[in-house]
């Protein structure tokens, strides 16, 4: 739909100069009730670009919210401290659970973007189990520090054999 532009001359013949900025002929009306105004192709090709890499950066965001909670793990692991104590071991277990319940709902975490289908999610759902998993490690190594997991040779004493002997002596009393 076309906007009629009134005659831009005066009631003597002289025509009167556009405001800066306007060119005559590009006013056209895309307001909701305009039927015959359509996006030109190659327009709507470059906004349907501009989305899907919108798309594939929110894809790389959301692989990449397991690294933010990396710093915060290791201060809270040097803060806790490797005793045991309440605090230390609520946090260790909080250092499992987020990382494993994340790991379970990867598929939903990216369900918003695989409905639209034109953005690959292969490498940003890879990136997020590998940044979810080094939070696991650090979960384990906070067990270790920690002294829960059993790392050394102490730890087996109860499934080890005793040294085998290699001498034997008998007393015999004589009268």
């Amino acid at each position: 739909m076309r906007l009629s532009i009134p005659d831009l001359s005066d009631s003597m013949g002289k025509s009167i100069a556009p405001p800066p900025g306007f060119a005559l002929g590009t006013l056209t009306w895309t307001g909701p009730r305009s039927t015959g105004v359509q996006k030109s192709a190659a327009k709507a090709a470059k906004d349907e670009e501009k989305k899907r890499e919108l798309r594939t950066k929110k894809a790389w965001d959301l692989a990449y919210s397991g690294a933010k909670s990396i710093p915060m793990n290791l201060i809270m692991m040097y803060m806790t401290g490797n005793s045991l104590q309440i605090f230390s071991i609520f946090f260790t277990v909080m250092m499992f659970w987020n990382p494993i319940k994340s790991l379970m709902g990867v598929n939903k975490v990216f369900l918003p973007l695989e409905r639209s289908g034109d953005v690959d999610l292969t490498l940003p759902k890879l990136a997020f189990v590998g940044l979810q998993l080094i939070n696991v490690l650090l979960a384990l190594y906070k067990c270790q520090q920690m002294g829960l997991l059993p790392t050394t040779e102490s730890d087996w004493l109860a499934f080890m054999d005793g040294a085998p002997h290699l001498e034997r002596s008998v007393g015999r009393i004589t009268f």
